[in-house]
């Protein structure tokens, strides 16, 4: 009888096709957020403007469910030290630098834009200054060892009171005081907190789910979706409400605030995000098609967004302003398939790389970093040896030779496939 050979173990698709949703939802933001577009006035303002502001109010939303993805996947994941675990985050800084250093070149080569020194500064460091959202993804992955360590040594309902904590403080408190300074209601400074901070609660509340969620009653994921749309109409309907107050009292102000709500710490956008989640976690089906362009979603994000390649993409290349003043119909034609256009864009030119420079390179530079990490490590180990009544054995660049640690890994996931950050967006 012939022997069977194993099939390859499909992973389940559902948050899959939730990364490539969110991919999609920032791209639309940014088609907004950089397409060149004039301040919108009390005396402009139609039905145009109103949907374009509103490809603009998911985006940020969408970040915080790739952090949710990350916290999902990454809160139980062990390494056996501390070089091996940082290793996970080397695929992710070399995309990065890649195609920040490529956008670099090109547009020096044929003169795209008008760098500067300061532009060219920051793309030659690409890990400090490259993409926002890769730079503070990489900030709080360097603490997720630590935290993943406490969260799991909490009980069900210290770590729950400790997410309700959380959340009044950085997501319920600033909602209500931004938005009453914001609207000039009253005068005086409301609660912010940086986008790192906001990130590791979202990386918390992943955890949350992953640990205890099976310990709440379960329900029907139509609930789910329907929480999920529920906040995405209270969110677009109150972005309508601030244009038609903008019209009646003649005040360009309330425009300016028409997104508030699509900041990712507002109490709607929270909703949104963890509800939308819960709802493609729970679908449960198996596309290999999926799975393979959302291993994609991360090098998407950074070719498309970052300084140099904004105003070639958006302003550039089929400008987003040639449609503003067209007919409806061309104006959202325009919209769709330059969305679809940008994303298969990225996604080839990712494909490609991953065939080509990360089948060559990407080997060699995980073996620089072994040599380079291990050999600090016993660097590390000398200065003990020489401080210490007991010596610390040396640690070899198999990770033996030490008594083995546990610690997290970080929500970066490097798959044979390419390399990608599995809990970013990636």
């Amino acid at each position: 009888m012939p022997a069977t050979i194993p099939q390859k173990k499909v992973r389940d698709s559902g948050i899959e096709l939730l990364r490539l949703v969110c991919i999609f939802l920032i791209i639309a933001h940014h088609y907004y957020r950089w397409g060149g577009y004039p301040a919108f006035t009390w005396e402009s303002i139609c039905f145009k403007e109103y949907s374009l502001q509103c490809l603009a109010l998911f985006g940020s939303i969408a970040c915080s469910v790739f952090i949710l993805i990350s916290g999902y996947f990454t809160v139980q994941k062990t390494a056996p030290n501390i070089v091996e675990y940082y290793r996970r985050a080397v695929p992710l800084a070399m995309e990065m630098t890649f195609y920040i250093l490529l956008a670099l070149v090109l547009a020096m080569t044929f003169d795209w834009i008008d760098l500067g020194r300061a532009l060219t500064i920051q793309s030659l460091f690409p890990v400090i200054w490259g993409n926002w959202f890769i730079v503070y993804y990489l900030l709080l992955f360097s603490v997720t060892p630590f935290l993943n360590e406490y969260l799991l040594s909490l009980s069900r309902d210290k770590f729950l009171k400790l997410l309700i904590g959380l959340m009044i403080l950085w997501s319920v408190v600033p909602t209500f005081t931004n938005f009453m300074c914001r609207v000039g209601w009253v005068k005086f400074n409301g609660w912010d907190y940086s986008n790192v901070d906001f990130f590791a609660i979202m990386y918390m509340t992943g955890a949350f789910i992953k640990l205890h969620g099976h310990t709440f009653k379960s329900y029907a994921n139509s609930w789910n979706l329907l929480v999920a749309i529920l906040a995405s109409i209270f969110i677009l309907v109150s972005c309508a409400l601030f244009d038609y107050a903008s019209v009646v009292t003649h005040n360009s102000l309330y425009i300016d605030k028409a997104r508030y709500f699509h900041k990712p710490y507002t109490i709607p956008a929270v909703i949104l995000a963890i509800s939308i989640f819960l709802f493609f976690k729970n679908l449960h089906f198996k596309s290999r098609f999926v799975n393979w362009m959302a291993t994609s979603v991360v090098a998407v994000y950074i070719i498309h967004d970052n300084e140099i390649m904004r105003p070639v993409i958006w302003e550039r290349v089929w400008p987003n302003m040639d449609y503003f003043n067209a007919g409806y119909f061309d104006l959202y034609a325009h919209v769709v398939l330059k969305i679809l256009a940008v994303f298969v864009c990225c996604l080839v030119i990712d494909k490609i790389r991953i065939a080509t420079i990360h089948r060559v390179f990407g080997g060699l530079v995980m073996k620089a970093y072994d040599r380079i990490g291990y050999g600090m490590l016993n660097l590390f180990a000398s200065w003990c040896r020489a401080r210490c009544l007991e010596p610390a054995p040396a640690l070899q660049a198999d990770g033996s030779g030490m008594e083995e640690v546990h610690v997290a890994t970080p929500g970066v996931s490097a798959e044979a496939s390419g390399a990608k950050a599995d809990g970013a967006a990636s």
